[in-house]
């Protein structure tokens, strides 16, 4: 595939997210009870009760407004090697701010990055925007796609290209499996992260697990479409915080955001160190954009 071919590997952060109910049942006229009665209903007919709460643990999680995320595993390729870093938390809020952190550390020292993964377009990308805003969380730019057209989306999604333009897709163990890669599944599959989450003791860090498995597939999906062999050895990515000048010569700009910090720098220099530092700034940034 020529997308993937000519993809900087250095610039992808391969991404999966794990999403389960809300609650591990509904309570009876509660506001989100009476959410999803009105959401299942068939016209006029209502579901009874039981009918409703067995569709809630069913499905509930494939929506942002009755499910949330307890896990989040993003990887980077790096010399023959697969990099992963995994946010899971009861907490959903706490996933989200230390996901968002991490991603906008990682945009900030390289503007190229481009999020990939299975269906990230039709499912992880939505929900991460939707309860990062029902979090009330900032949304990091690749996250803030929601203005975008289709063709303006720089997010590499195996499940488009597999399509390769045709009707049919297939899932990411059959791709896995057709490829000649182990099988992601083994452990688990999607539909019973909600039942293993809320009902046995263990539950966070076998979803880690059965995550991480679908980010290492996917990459090695990818590296099997470039021709390239694939990656057994896994390591923790290290994200390390991104330096003011560095961050201003990525963007091209100064945020307002950064000016305090910049001036409070610049007020400790003495004549020389400003005169440098100058310039640097001149260097960094276009005298258009300094003004």
């Amino acid at each position: 595939m020529v997308s993937l071919k000519n993809l900087n590997l250095n610039s992808v952060v391969f991404i999966d997210i794990e999403t389960v109910g809300l609650q591990k049942e509904l309570e009876k006229d509660s506001p989100l009870y009476k959410s999803w009665e009105y959401k299942t209903k068939k016209g006029s007919e209502l579901f009874e009760e039981k009918e409703l709460n067995c569709l809630y643990k069913e499905t509930a999680p494939l929506y942002a407004e009755f499910g949330k995320i307890v896990c989040i595993t993003i990887g980077k390729v790096s010399d023959g090697c697969l990099k992963l870093k995994t946010y899971a938390n009861d907490n959903e809020h706490t996933v989200l701010t230390e996901f968002t952190t991490a991603l906008n550390k990682i945009y900030a020292a390289d503007k190229k990055t481009v999020l990939c993964g299975h269906a990230i377009k039709g499912f992880d990308i939505p929900f991460i925007m939707r309860r990062c805003l029902i979090n009330q969380i900032p949304l990091p730019t690749l996250i803030d796609v929601g203005h975008l057209k289709p063709w303006e989306q720089t997010s590499v999604d195996t499940f488009e290209l597999w399509k390769a333009g045709g009707f049919n897709g297939a899932s990411l163990i059959a791709i896995a499996v057709a490829l000649g890669l182990p099988s992601p599944k083994e452990d688990m599959a999607g539909y019973e992260v909600n039942e293993i989450y809320y009902n046995e003791p263990d539950a966070l860090n076998q979803i880690v697990k059965y995550c991480e498995r679908d980010v290492k597939t996917v990459a090695n999906i990818v590296l099997r479409c470039r021709y390239e062999p694939i990656i057994e050895e896994i390591s923790q990515i290290e994200i390390k915080p991104v330096g003011l000048l560095q961050k201003i010569n990525n963007a091209r700009k100064i945020e307002k955001a950064d000016e305090p910090t910049l001036l409070s720098n610049l007020e400790k220099l003495n004549e020389i160190e400003r005169v440098i530092a100058d310039k640097i700034l001149n260097v960094a940034l276009p005298k258009t954009k300094k003004k």
